[in-house]
């Protein structure tokens, strides 16, 4: 039997997680290997001749913790860029008023990219990847909703939970349109699995090692497994 943990700051790898109340036994171990690294290195460029094995060890600290931040705020731009690009995917599945087809829902996703990159706050690889990433939801929840989609719920819809009211030929359509979309990605999107440090919109993820779960209420990155510190989980 699974135990849930919460998890709202999670952050990305043991290797860059974010320090703080979601830091970790592997980030600590990690960034202790990063830093002896670091101060070897400094130690062999001078061919170990000299130098203070101390002093070394701080400068590598200092260059360390400079890394890391740099990461931290790379991460966190990521996030603020799937957020808005979450935001845009849900108002323009939400302007569908008409008939749903594959072609409306990948004129969705791409209305979405497109006011994004308009913007000019990111840059173009950020973009693509919080577009994969929310696409990536869309398929999880279209495959999740596939035999029950009368009854739309914000758990197992995501994105979709907007056509919630709909009438019953509306979603009988969306049920065959994200079918036909899903059959377009084809083996694009053929691993489900989630990792530590993907992006995702919310929801419940199990760890495939130990089926420890970890709850994300609002979209973040994921964190590695709290239990085993296993990086990969599947959605339930």
């Amino acid at each position: 039997m699974s135990t849930e943990t919460t998890q709202e700051d999670a952050t990305g790898s043991a290797a860059m997680q974010t320090p703080g109340k979601g830091e970790t036994t592997s980030f600590q171990e990690e960034r202790r290997r990063m830093i002896a690294t670091a101060a070897y290195l400094r130690a062999e460029g001078r061919r170990f001749v000299g130098g203070d094995a101390e002093a070394d060890w701080l400068a590598a600290e200092a260059e360390v913790e400079q890394r890391l931040a740099a990461h931290r705020q790379e991460k966190e731009r990521e996030l603020a860029a799937f957020q808005r690009m979450y935001k845009e995917a849900r108002r323009a599945l939400e302007d569908v008023r008409e008939k749903v087809s594959a072609e409306t829902i990948k004129e969705a996703l791409d209305k979405a990219s497109a006011t994004l990159r308009q913007a000019g706050e990111y840059s173009g690889e950020t973009v693509s990847k919080v577009a994969e990433a929310v696409k990536k939801d869309l398929a999880s929840a279209a495959e999740r909703l596939a035999p029950k989609w009368e009854a739309l719920s914000e758990d197992a819809a995501g994105l979709f939970a907007v056509w919630q009211g709909r009438s019953r030929a509306f979603l009988g359509g969306a049920a065959t349109a994200t079918g036909d979309w899903l059959k377009e990605l084809g083996s694009r999107l053929e691993h489900r699995s989630y990792r530590a440090g993907e992006l995702t919109g919310g929801g419940t993820f199990e760890c495939t090692q130990c089926a420890e779960r970890q709850l994300l209420a609002q979209p973040n990155h994921l964190a590695e497994c709290p239990k085993c510190q296993n990086n990969e989980f599947r959605r339930v």
